[in-house]
Formats: C-alpha cells, structure tokens, sequence
C-alpha cells in the first residue's frame, strides 16, 4: 500500500499546481489526510494548517484534522477535542466523529464532562 500512497502523493501534488479555489482547498485537505495515513505527521499539519485557513467550515476536516492531533507524534488531546466538537457542530450525524470523541472520553484525554444522556 506504501506505493499506492506514493503514486497518490504525486498525483495531488500535480493536481495543487494545477488548480484554485475551493477545489484546492478540498485537494490540499485530501493531501493532508493522505500524509497522516503515510504517517508523515509533521507534513502533515503543515498542510492541515492551510486547509485550517481555507476549509474550516468543512466538517471533515476538523474530523481529520482531530485525528492527527491525538497521535503520539503530538499527543494534542484538548485541541483534538475541540475539533471533533466542531465537526458535530458542523455535521451533528458525523458518526465516525461522535466515535472518536467518546474514545477520547473513554481512554481518559477528554476534558470537562462530555454530554449525557437524558432519562
């Protein structure tokens, strides 16, 4: 698989010089999320701060965004939670996100009380 990232790498990276607007911003976000899954953390966020300035409405990538934040590369579990807390915001049947925030929770790195359920 570690080729298959590495022609995809090439291929965005040809698509971000091409490009504008908001498709760019969706590539650049793309780019960023592919880093993380080759473990290149550092790239990583580098990109994901970009996209921070172009795409913060997007739910997915305060989703993505969150993930990279509690590796143990960074181990940011406060700005984590934040992110998956807009994500919900943004996209409250974000069902992958509610997971990673209650796993936040469970694992003991969330702060404050988290929400409850009635009844």
């Amino acid at each position: 698989y570690q080729e298959k990232y590495a022609q995809a790498r090439q291929l965005y990276e040809s698509m971000m010089k091409v490009d504008g607007g908001r498709k760019k911003a969706k590539i650049n976000m793309g780019f960023a999320h592919l880093l993380y899954l080759m473990a290149d953390y550092a790239e990583s966020m580098k990109y994901f701060e970009i996209a921070a300035v172009i795409d913060k409405a997007n739910p997915w990538y305060h989703f993505w965004f969150g993930l990279l934040c509690m590796t143990d590369a960074y181990r940011r579990y406060e700005q984590a939670q934040k992110s998956f807390e807009e994500c919900i915001r943004l996209q409250a049947t974000h069902h992958k996100c509610h997971f990673e925030l209650a796993m936040l929770f469970f694992k003991g790195k969330g702060k404050g009380k988290g929400k409850k359920e009635e009844g």
